[in-house]
């Protein structure tokens, strides 16, 4: 993974990243600026980002050196680092789980997700860029619901982790860096057993439901996407048993978005 981007510098108001890194305020919608500047071709390490108390939004381009099949990694990579991040701020019992599509689970509820863009949906390819998104609420936002009215999702303040956006994203960067050197070095091993000891549950194979919400339609190759899941295979791929008995694989580049044009 090529992350010789530019510096970015720590004063007046600009993230405090590590050397690789640089940043970009977004106006409007981070993902969308990121986007932009990968088509334009911008280097490695740029994070767009919009910050305010109630929510994070950031958006890093990556210029991968290797397959989609393999750089779909990033999207699991993303979830395991910010997991990290929220445990290095936020206190200790504060139970941060990743589901399987891209998802953020704090303390049973729903809390933001990562979702990974690509210019390919060639699985063989080797793409010219991806962006790494997040969306991560912080607290609840002025006029939405009220704390508590509905259960299923939640926000770091209300699960008593009421944390800096600056200060979070500035952790997640670095956590990022971390696990891209560790996961070029060593390929997946300790990434698969770090995610998976995080995974959400509803996400293993002893779920009381088939297997995930928010998969794909269909396997690369087409076939409608069916079976039970039994499994993760090396790559972080669902095992989903098929009624005839054959295991098929989803594999993470399914998951990977390629924006409107």
């Amino acid at each position: 993974m090529d992350m010789r981007g530019r510096g970015g510098a720590g004063l007046g108001g600009r993230l405090d990243l590590p050397p690789l890194l640089r940043d970009a305020p977004a106006d409007g919608d981070p993902v969308a600026q990121a986007v932009r500047a990968a088509r334009d071709g911008t280097e490695a390490g740029l994070i767009c980002h919009r910050l305010s108390p109630a929510r994070l939004q950031a958006a890093l381009v990556l210029v991968p050196e290797t397959t989609l099949d393999a750089a779909a990694a990033m999207l699991p990579l993303g979830q395991v680092a910010l997991a990290e991040a929220i445990g290095q701020l936020g206190p200790s019992e504060l139970a941060v789980q990743l589901g399987w599509a891209g998802g953020i689970h704090v303390n049973g509820a729903a809390c933001g997700r990562l979702a990974l863009l690509s210019d390919s949906d060639d699985p063989a390819a080797e793409p010219l860029w991806l962006v790494l998104a997040l969306d991560l609420p912080l607290a609840p936002s002025p006029g939405g619901p009220e704390p508590g009215a509905a259960p299923e999702v939640t926000t770091l303040s209300a699960e008593g982790a009421p944390l800096d956006a600056r200060a979070l994203l500035e952790a997640w960067a670095r956590h990022v860096l971390v696990w891209i050197h560790l996961w070029s070095e060593d390929g997946m091993k300790a990434l698969h057993e770090t995610w998976r000891s995080r995974a959400w549950p509803g996400d293993m194979p002893d779920a009381e439901t088939d297997r995930p919400a928010g998969l794909p339609p269909h396997f690369p190759d087409g076939t409608p996407v069916s079976g039970k899941l039994t499994g993760h295979d090396a790559g972080l791929g669902l095992l989903l048993r098929q009624d005839d008995g054959r295991h098929l694989s989803l594999p993470l580049c399914a998951l990977v978005e390629r924006p409107a044009p």
